[in-house]
């Protein structure tokens, strides 16, 4: 993979490289919470007129339990970092920077499908955005619920308990329910396909994450660094996701950036990134 780059303002350029941290905030209070909505009105209409009352419920429920087990933390990256639209909407119109970083050095589950872990250091993925239009999503979603039966049958019958249940049967359960929500968390509407989005997700599992002495050094740093701040007039939850040695290899300077590149080159190097790649925007826009 590519490095990804992230976007942002000219201040939060200089936090990120002295303090190496990035914010993974609570998506509920970003535009990203509507695409989720969005999805879930799809599903609904999707299990309504393909399955029986009785397993419309159980399936529409047992998603939502599974939804609430975690709560979600992301960070928006982008495969690409020199596009326009990006510079104008996320780094202070063009005056910004982009991060660019490795994402293997980031030490986080690639092109995984999303999960549940009692583990912190289990609980970071990165994926790539899928933009969908609502037709997409309806056969992505069907494809899903119809790709194993047996499961389908489950929850229209309801003759069982999921405890009851053998473990392969279990498996299968979890298995479908963790496809329909890495779809819902990783969607977006095809109007925004330039920003070829691709997220940081923490998958924030409170039951056991929220107790750092059970988790090494490194992650007990994370659960501890939970913060808040005011975001679109609300007051939101964010983490500070640690960005280690080697992660960060190119910064790109907006389009209408003032910095001098052999300032931000002293700068980097102050701060022990003197092998970072320091490049302009090639976009014309004054």
């Amino acid at each position: 993979m590519s490095n990804v780059y992230h976007y942002c303002s000219a201040e939060t350029f200089l936090n990120i490289i002295k303090y190496k941290k990035l914010w993974l905030g609570d998506p509920q209070h970003m535009n990203d919470f509507m695409e989720m909505k969005w999805f879930m009105n799809v599903f609904d209409e999707v299990i309504t007129s393909e399955m029986s009352e009785q397993g419309y419920k159980q399936i529409h429920a047992e998603l939502i339990k599974n939804f609430n087990l975690t709560r979600r933390y992301i960070c928006c990256l982008s495969e690409s970092g020199d596009i326009l639209s990006q510079w104008r909407s996320y780094a202070q119109d063009g005056t910004g920077v982009a991060i660019g970083f490795d994402p293997e050095e980031l030490n986080v589950r690639h092109y995984e499908f999303f999960s549940q872990n009692i583990n912190v250091r289990n609980s970071f993925f990165l994926n790539k955005v899928s933009y969908l239009s609502k037709e997409s999503v309806r056969e992505e979603i069907l494809e899903i619920l119809l790709s194993d039966q047996e499961v389908n049958e489950f929850f229209a019958l309801n003759t069982n308990s999921f405890n009851t249940l053998d473990k392969n049967m279990q498996d299968r359960i979890i298995n479908l329910m963790r496809k329909l929500l890495h779809l819902s968390i990783h969607l977006k509407n095809p109007a925004f396909s330039e920003e070829k989005e691709v997220r940081l997700v923490y998958n924030h599992m409170p039951s056991h994450h929220n107790n750092e002495k059970y988790h090494i050094k490194h992650y007990a740093n994370f659960i501890k660094s939970k913060n808040y701040r005011i975001s679109n007039g609300n007051l939101t939850s964010y983490y500070e996701f640690p960005l280690l040695k080697g992660c960060i290899k190119e910064i790109i300077l907006g389009p209408k950036n003032k910095f001098s590149e052999d300032e931000v080159r002293e700068f980097l190097k102050m701060h022990s990134l003197s092998k970072v790649e320091v490049d302009r925007s090639k976009a014309s826009y004054r």
